[in-house]
């Protein structure tokens, strides 16, 4: 019985071992079957259109008016501003400058700016002292004493309020109004004292004009581009000419033999204006602040260097064109002073009182 068992076991080992070392199976062969599918994926498709491209901006076409085509201060400042302004628009507008008389005489140009001939304009306000003769106050030399003082007045006095009502009531936006250099007499004849003005002819505006009539001149009143050859030819005897930087650039000096000052106004202004329609209703509210800033901020710095450059520009006249240089004194001063004070007591205009007014109380406060 023992031996029967022991002898099982080995069978099974010795089996097991012949398995163990039979060569294997070869593995069976799988055949993938053919890949079918009952699904058809869907074309691509999307329910998200793209945005079409941006329109072009549509341009926004501005005339651009200007008192003078031949002035510097004029023509200088506003294709500045007029660069400045396309430039910062990225060409959203598109502006035509149309100087002097390209569009209208300049003595039209108040009512072209009303009736939509300008979109914006650029005046010198003495061109137009019928229409806005309260303006001319800002040249009252006894109250007013530099183009600082116009500033003043203009932002913190009041004068730019009345300016807003007094143009609106003339059909006109007042947009900025700034001041540049005063007047000096240019001419061919010595003007020592206020007396050697008689009997001589002028050309003049406003109430520098008036003045003189009254301190016995005639007054003749034509475009700056005529300037040059009405003193070279001698239709006229002298001028009161709105600064010493556009007498040099205008060649002034080579037709003029005499300089006298002080300035018969301490400041001239000239003022931007705008037709209300276009500024109400065309132009975009975005441009209107940045218009009045680059207009006002233009204006300080070319006055800025005029200021700078007097000195140097009287040295000038006097040594390269023999300029010969005068200067008043206290007495013929104080006889302008008179003539003026005189010719605005004259003037017939509703606001005129108001812009007194204002100027008697910013010279109070002044000192």
């Amino acid at each position: 019985m023992k031996k029967k068992m022991l002898f099982i076991p080995l069978a099974l080992i010795v089996a097991v071992s012949l398995v163990a070392c039979a060569a294997p199976a070869p593995a069976p062969t799988v055949t993938a079957p053919a890949a079918t599918s009952t699904v058809t994926a869907p074309a691509a498709t999307s329910t998200v259109t793209a945005p079409a491209p941006a329109a072009p901006v549509e341009p926004i076409k501005i005339n651009f008016g200007c008192y003078s085509a031949t002035s510097p201060t004029a023509m200088t400042l506003s294709q500045t501003l007029i660069d400045s302004l396309e430039t910062a628009s990225g060409g959203e507008l598109q502006i035509t400058l149309l100087p002097g008389e390209a569009a209208l005489p300049v003595a039209a140009h108040l009512d072209g700016t009303r009736d939509g001939v300008f979109d914006l304009n650029v005046m010198a306000e003495a061109y137009y002292f019928k229409q806005v003769p309260a303006f001319q106050m800002l040249g009252y030399p006894a109250m007013i004493k530099n183009r600082q003082d116009v500033w003043k007045l203009n932002v913190w006095g009041g004068y730019d309020d009345l300016a807003t009502r007094i143009y609106q009531e003339i059909g006109i936006k007042f947009v900025a109004r700034n001041a540049i250099e005063g007047d000096e007499i240019l001419s061919n004849k010595p003007i020592n004292t206020i007396e050697d003005i008689s009997g001589m002819k002028f050309r003049s505006s406003g109430v520098n004009a008036l003045a003189l009539q009254s301190l016995g001149a005639s007054v003749v009143m034509f475009p700056v581009s005529e300037m040059y050859t009405s003193m070279g030819s001698g239709l006229v005897d002298a001028m009161d000419f709105g600064g010493l930087t556009p007498a040099l650039a205008m060649g002034m000096f080579e037709v003029t033999d005499y300089l006298t000052l002080p300035y018969l106004t301490p400041a001239e202004c000239h003022v931007l204006v705008a037709n209300p329609d276009f500024w109400n209703n065309t132009l975009p509210k975005k441009y209107r602040n940045l218009i009045k800033e680059l207009y006002m901020y233009n204006y300080e710095i070319h006055e800025a260097e005029n200021a700078y450059l007097a000195g140097a520009i009287l040295k000038t006249a006097s040594e390269d064109f023999g300029v010969e240089i005068h200067y008043w004194d206290d007495a013929s001063v104080n006889k302008w002073i008179a003539a003026r004070t005189a010719a605005y007591e004259h003037v017939d205009d509703p606001y005129w009182q108001e812009a007194w007014a204002l100027c008697e109380t910013y010279s109070k406060y002044m000192g």
